[in-house]
């Protein structure tokens, strides 16, 4: 039907791509990209990456595109799934069996197949060793990382809470070298088929180069214990509910930050529950930990104070990039009074501070256009209780739990009690 439009591209299998791009054996050999309604403009944008001639001419209004069938091999495949990723229209991929292929397999992540010698740490419940020896033995042992009553009141007036002494310097190193192992590029870490995502560029622009990634939890022993660090849990207890009850914790998902020196690419303007919609009710924190020293010059975090205050129809602001990419769309979106508020605060964190932060503050970081690398880990909770909106699956490689159901299991463990550690609200 004319509401259709469907376009094969075949590519030669060259040598000099087998040596030159360190991803091709993660690749099918011949995969179909299926996308719900994606306009002839992504269409243009894929054939552009690939070296193609875009099929939209001037003056032509944009179709609909229900299916896009492409057959192709390695370097063009790749090319052409991060950038149809990035613009957010897959919908799903099949390979030339008929088999769904998870798009971070693409990458070198979330194949579903572990490797021989390559432990999942979801399966390991509790510090491993890895960071932490152990975690404290008594509640007043717990009770030394508490945020005091004013630092709580700071959160809940500006929407989030920043220079937060977190990690030591050790600590912070150790962190670094598995997220250098984990980023390269070229000797993929045999643990990254446990990525939930996986993004070597995110930006797709290699003058804005932006690693990202999900899932390094349950890759290394060092980011599996920081999911448990109790200087991170016990002040996430106190800052999850509004009504400032202590509340037990549970672990959402990780994600890891690398900008390179002088061409780092943004992370646009953004709340992070717009992208968590998929859970409820939204009671939610992030945490970034800041592995090395943070300014705006190099890319550092970002904040718009009291924006979590500003919401639509009761939700988010809505999502507009998840490329990351346009630093400031979402101004296109805000009202007078929003505009007029937007001030922009750099965190400034130093290495091994943390901010947390509420799910609808505006957040976000610039280009680094520094000397120097900036690299973060962060570590995502939701408050016990917190169901799943969806019966789809709420991360890429983990099993639906239908819409409805209370988020738990190896994926979603329980990180924080307050009934095990006895932590009294603060009183100063």
């Amino acid at each position: 039907p004319p509401s259709c439009f469907f376009i094969r591209i075949i590519f030669p299998l060259t040598p000099s791509l087998v040596h030159t791009r360190t991803h091709a054996h993660t690749m099918p050999r011949y995969t179909t990209y299926l996308l719900p309604s994606a306009p002839i403009s992504a269409l243009d944008e894929v054939m552009r990456v690939v070296g193609q001639k875009g099929s939209k001419k001037e003056g032509e209004p944009d179709v609909d595109v229900e299916k896009v069938e492409m057959k192709y091999t390695l370097d063009a495949s790749l090319s052409t799934f991060r950038t149809l990723w990035s613009i957010g229209h897959i919908k799903k991929v099949v390979d030339e069996n008929g088999g769904v292929v998870n798009h971070a397999s693409v990458l070198g992540a979330g194949s579903g197949v572990i490797p021989d010698g390559v432990d999942d740490l979801s399966d390991k419940e509790g510090v491993v060793g890895g960071l932490l020896s152990s975690l404290p033995a008594s509640a007043e042992e717990w009770n030394q990382h508490r945020l005091s009553k004013e630092e709580v009141e700071s959160y809940w007036e500006n929407g989030y809470l920043s220079n937060v002494e977190c990690l030591s310097e050790e600590e912070c190193d150790v962190l670094m070298k598995d997220l250098t192992a984990l980023s390269d590029p070229v000797h993929l870490h045999p643990g990254r088929c446990l990525f939930h995502e996986v993004h070597q560029n995110q930006s797709g622009d290699d003058s804005a180069v932006l690693f990202h990634a999900l899932g390094q939890w349950r890759i290394t022993p060092a980011f599996h214990d920081l999911i448990y660090h109790p200087a991170i849990t016990t002040k996430v207890a106190q800052l999850l509910l509004k009504s400032r009850e202590i509340a037990p914790v549970r672990f959402w998902h990780d994600q890891l930050f690398a900008k390179p020196p002088h061409h780092g690419g943004c992370v646009a303007w953004h709340q992070d529950y717009s992208y968590w919609t998929r859970t409820k009710p939204m009671q939610h924190i992030t945490v970034h930990i800041a592995l090395e020293d943070q300014t705006r010059n190099n890319g550092g975090l970002s904040y718009i104070p009291a924006s979590h205050t500003w919401t639509r129809n009761g939700g988010p602001l809505p999502l507009l990039d998840c490329n990351f990419g346009d630093m400031e769309g979402i101004k296109t979106i805000l009202n007078g009074e929003e505009r007029a508020a937007f001030k922009v605060v750099s965190a400034n964190l130093k290495k091994g501070e943390a901010a947390f932060h509420h799910p609808l503050s505006v957040h976000g970081s610039y280009a680094n256009n520094s000397e120097y690398w900036r690299r973060a880990a962060v570590v995502n909770y939701f408050a016990d209780g917190v169901m799943s909106d969806t019966d789809e699956p709420l991360l890429q490689g983990i099993q639906a739990i239908p819409k409805g159901v209370q988020l738990d299991g190896k994926f979603f463990p329980l990180v924080y009690s307050p009934s095990q550690h006895s932590i009294p609200p603060p009183s100063s």
